[in-house]
Formats: C-alpha cells, structure tokens, sequence
C-alpha cells in the first residue's frame, strides 16, 4: 500500500475530502468530536478513492481525539503507522501533529530522553525537507510545554516566543490560543504579573472569537488565581466560575476538578467552608468515577483541613487516613520529569547540528564538556534529592502534628471537666501554629524561611475562627511588613503570638459584642525587631506582676521571649492589655 501514489497529477483530490481535511485542520482541537465524526467521512472516502496518503492525514486527526479521549495506546498505534509516510509524502501540518502525540504520550510515562528525542528527530527531518512553518512552530509550541513542566522557564519562554513570532493565524487558530496561554503563562511564573495579566486577557477574548473553548476556560482560571492573589475574592470567583461553567459544558472533567478546587480555595479563604466542603464532595465523585487518583488525594487532604476548621475532627481524621492510603499508592507510579531529565543529562535542543569537521576539531572540547556536565548533574540530582527530602520530612512532621490534634480532640469528646477540656483545647492551637509553620515551608521552594506575614494572617484567621466561628465581631489592626524568618525563630514567635492573641479571644473579648486587637513588627535596629501586641479589653489590673501569675500561657510568653533573645514589657499607656517585645533571629 506504501508502494502507491494516490497523490499523483493524475488523480484530483474529490472537493469533500479537501474539505474534511480542511475542517480537521482547523477544529481538530476546538470541536473533538465533530473533528473525529469528519475525519471518520473522509477515511472512508480516501479508502474508496485509493488515496491512501490522504488517509493518513485524517488518522492523525482520529489519534488526537483518541489521546484527549484518555486512550493514548489506540492513538500511539495509529501515529506509529502513519507518521513515517506522512513525512516522506510532505504532509508536514498532519506529520508535527503526529509528533505532539507521540511526544505527549511518552512524556505522560515519564519517557522524558524519548520524548525529547522524538523531537529533535522532528526537527532534523523538517529542515532536510525544507521546513512548514506551521509544522516548526507546532514544535517549538511543545518544547515550551516540556521546559515549563521542567521549570526552566526561560527554556521555555524562548520556544513559546519562538512560535508567538511566526505562528500563523489563518491555518490553526488552536494553536495560536495555546502558545497565548502558554507564555501569559511563563510571564506569571516569572513575576512579571501586570503583563501576564493583559496576556491573559487578550488570550481569552482571542479564544472566545476563534472558539477555542478549552483555552478560553484555562484563561478565564488563570485570571482568577491572580485575582486571588490580589485578595478580590469576588472577582476571582466570578472568573473561575466561568471556566467551571465551559469545562463542564463540555464535559472536560479533569480540568473541571481544576475549577472546583480553585473554588474551594476561594470558599476557604472567605471563610465559607461548608460551600467548600460540597464543592470537594462534588470533585470527589468526578475523581473517583474518572479514576483520577492523584486528584482524589488531594481532595481528600483539602477535606481533612476544611474539617478540621469546622472542628469536625472525626471526619478530618477519616480523610486525612484516605490521602495517606492513596499517597502510598501513588508513591511508585507518579513519573517525576525534573529527576529523569537531570539523570539523562539531556543536553537542550539545537536547531541546527554542528558539521562534521567541526565535531572532529571540538570532540576534546565536547568530551570535557560532558564530563563538567555530569559533575554539575550529580550535584544538582544530590541538592534536589535533598530538597525533596527535607520537603517530605516537613510534609509528614505537619500531618503527625495534624494528627496529634486530631487525637487530642475526639480524646477531649469523653471529658467532662471543662478546666481540662481548655487545656487540651490550648495544646491543640500550639500544635497547630507549628504544623502551619511546617506546612508552608514544604509547600514553597525556600525551605530555610517562611514568609512570616503570610503566616500570622493564617494563624490568627485560624484562631478567630475557631473561637468566635461566624459571629466575629472582632477588628484586627495589623501593620507586618514582608519578613523572612527562619524555623528556629518563627516556631518560638509564633507560639509566643498565639498564647497572647488565645489570651485575648478567651478573656479580651469574653464578653464584648465588639472589640479591636492590634499587631505590628517593625525594624528596631540592624539585629532586633519590635512586636507590639494588644487589645481593648478590660485587661490585667496594674497591680499584678505578670511574671508571677501561675499560668502556663502567660509563663510560656515570658519564656519564648527569652528563647528569641529578646525581653518583654507591658504597654501600661494604653486601654486593654499590650506587650512590647524586643526579638531577634535565632541562627
């Protein structure tokens, strides 16, 4: 069948086919199964015709709706088949697509030296033929995927910029809308956000026109996670609610859990957690019957958490043994991309190789080069195993501390005595305003400092809500700067604030409709850093020495301020109880 030339002068393509392979080209990635249902007409119309090339080109089209379909073994069969005659034939639109897949494919296995492989051989045989722009951008397009995967982000800016500069709009307007993404993208992971933010913008009204409605949903999510960043809770929601309305429309349930958990992010942070509880029931029954487990775990972490606000520690507890289950499992079979790729030491792509004389006179300089490479790989490997370990090692001390309060407090169900019930409801906040501490380390890449402003927010939103619940009618007044601690300072300050903010919710405001708690950090010199901390509430009578009240609290306050280097003072100017103390980075 090879053998054949259904493409000869002498045979004129029939006007239906050039039209189904026309349709293909341009919706293939915007309307799957039409695309699919045409692509089915044409095959059946090249087979009565004896134009098998033509053929081939719509097998491609029928792969990529197999592969979106999550049957990437019938879609790999199908682009194994066609791909080598497509490239001797010069269908080079149908050929770049076969590569995606076939790339895609191995990349979802973890086959990250195969995929790039598979690449670079793409380019190779592009150029030796006279290149397609089309077929080169399509590359250039999922080389920027992989790099961003990877995080090496301005790898991967330099292949989306690549294409963005030559991308032609009247042939594949889909991929026109994904290389959009693709670098609104990168500039959001470089920080540049005022400019990932109109890319975003621009992405979407361009999607929305040209009907790309997978791009316009992951447009409409992106702009809701840079709203919530600038804390416009409501606009981030009006966003992401829209791509939760065209993911589900069209039945795109993977990324529709997506939506959802952005969602209950949203719901989370507005303190609106028995909406996100539903929300997470709602994504679990989508993991579950799509067998998405790596989501399913997830979801079941999130749940544990939200519980545990709701002071639903049972249930909390139930969830959090599920994620543990389902981490086991998956603890083997999760491809890691940035440890293959560092193991392969695979080199990053050229478009042009160098000549034959030139790799005989630089064979010393590649050899000596290669040897260099292999010395920073293995460094690098050992710095990254290291990372992930301290990452795990932070990740598990914050779920044993989870646990620990989750104990705590079924234990405290069977005790009568309310003077016992406070003390464990006492260690409960202290453990957790460690485990917070251990949480946010394991979940950015600094692993030495946490952002202390980001954590006093949470942990005293946290406490707020587990005293006073939805009936707060308390004013915080905060002046934090952006300051970076490290663990062995930030888990004796952050104690040290949780006994005195715990103090003020229990005593301060016991029995005030309304009331205002003010927190401030400020520079006192080079070394030493100045918490002013206090409230409006009756206070302790002037009286009393604080130092010699017996309560564990107020003795751990004094303590802590001794363990930061620093000392502590009542504030006697002022209404309420305050304190002034002086700290330093513990090292």
């Amino acid at each position: 069948m090879h053998d054949e030339n259904p493409s000869s002068p002498k045979k004129t393509l029939p006007s239906r086919l050039k039209e189904v392979i026309d349709f293909c080209r341009r919706n293939y990635n915007i309307s799957h199964q039409k695309t699919f249902d045409s692509a089915q007409e044409g095959i059946k119309i090249s087979l009565q015709e004896g134009m098998l090339i033509q053929q081939h080109q719509l097998e491609i089209y029928k792969a990529f709706y197999l592969w979106h379909q999550n049957k990437p073994s019938e879609a790999q069969s199908i682009v194994d088949a066609s791909s080598p005659i497509l490239l001797e034939h010069k269908k080079d639109i149908e050929y770049s697509l076969s590569i995606i897949i076939k790339s895609l494919i191995d990349w979802a296995k973890g086959n990250v030296e195969i995929a790039f492989n598979t690449i670079n051989q793409a380019f190779d045989d592009l150029q030796k033929q006279g290149d397609s722009k089309v077929a080169i951008n399509r590359l250039h397009w999922v080389l920027g995927v992989f790099y961003f995967d990877l995080n090496e982000i301005e790898k991967s800016y330099h292949h989306y910029k690549a294409c963005f500069d030559n991308v032609e709009h009247d042939i594949d307007p889909s991929l026109v809308a994904y290389t959009n993404i693709g670098l609104a993208t990168v500039l959001h992971k470089k920080g540049l956000n005022e400019k990932a933010y109109n890319s975003f913008k621009d992405t979407l009204k361009y999607s929305r026109e040209q009907g790309v409605w997978m791009v316009e949903a992951r447009a409409c999510h992106e702009l809701g996670m840079i709203y919530i960043q600038k804390k416009s809770y409501s606009k981030a929601s009006e966003f992401v609610q829209l791509s939760y309305d065209i993911r589900l429309s069209n039945k795109a349930m993977p990324s529709l859990v997506s939506s959802i958990l952005t969602l209950v992010e949203i719901d989370v942070l507005t303190h609106n957690n028995a909406a996100a509880i539903l929300k997470l029931k709602e994504a679990l029954e989508i993991t579950q019957s799509k067998k998405l487990r790596p989501k399913e775990s997830k979801i079941y972490l999130l749940l544990s958490n939200v519980y545990e606000k709701r002071l639903a520690y049972e249930e909390a507890f139930k969830a959090l043994k599920k994620h543990h289950l389902l981490e086991k499992e998956l603890k083997n079979i999760r491809p890691n991309h940035k440890k293959n790729y560092l193991e392969l030491n695979y080199k990053a792509q050229k478009a042009e190789k160098e000549s034959a004389y030139q790799k005989s006179i630089n064979a010393d300089l590649i050899k000596a080069n290669r040897l260099i490479q292999d010395q920073k790989n293995r460094i690098s490997e050992k710095n990254i195993e290291k990372e992930t370990l301290l990452k795990e090692i932070h990740h598990r001390v914050k779920n044993n501390l989870q646990i620990i309060t989750s104990l705590l407090s079924l234990q405290s169900l069977n005790i009568k005595n309310n003077a016992i019930k406070e003390l464990f409801s006492n260690s409960q906040h202290r453990i957790n305003s460690m485990a917070l501490i251990h949480e946010m380390l394991y979940q950015t890449n600094n692993l030495a400092e946490i952002n202390f402003q980001d954590y006093l927010i949470q942990l005293i939103d946290s406490l707020i809500s587990s005293f006073k619940g939805d009936k707060n009618t308390i004013k915080i007044i905060t002046d934090i700067p952006v300051i970076f601690l490290n663990i062995d300072t930030a888990i004796p300050l952050g104690l040290l604030i949780n006994e005195i903010v715990t103090n003020a919710l229990k005593h301060a405001f016991n029995n005030h409709k309304e009331g205002k708690f003010w927190l401030s950090i400020k520079n006192h010199d080079p070394i030493n850093y100045i918490l002013e901390i206090g409230d409006n509430g009756p206070g302790i009578p002037d009286s009393i020495n604080i130092k010699n009240l017996n309560s564990l609290g107020l003795k751990l306050i004094e303590r802590l301020s001794k363990q930061l280097n620093g000392s502590i003072q009542r504030n006697m100017n002022k209404q309420g109880t305050h304190y002034i103390i002086l700290f330093q980075q513990v090292y």
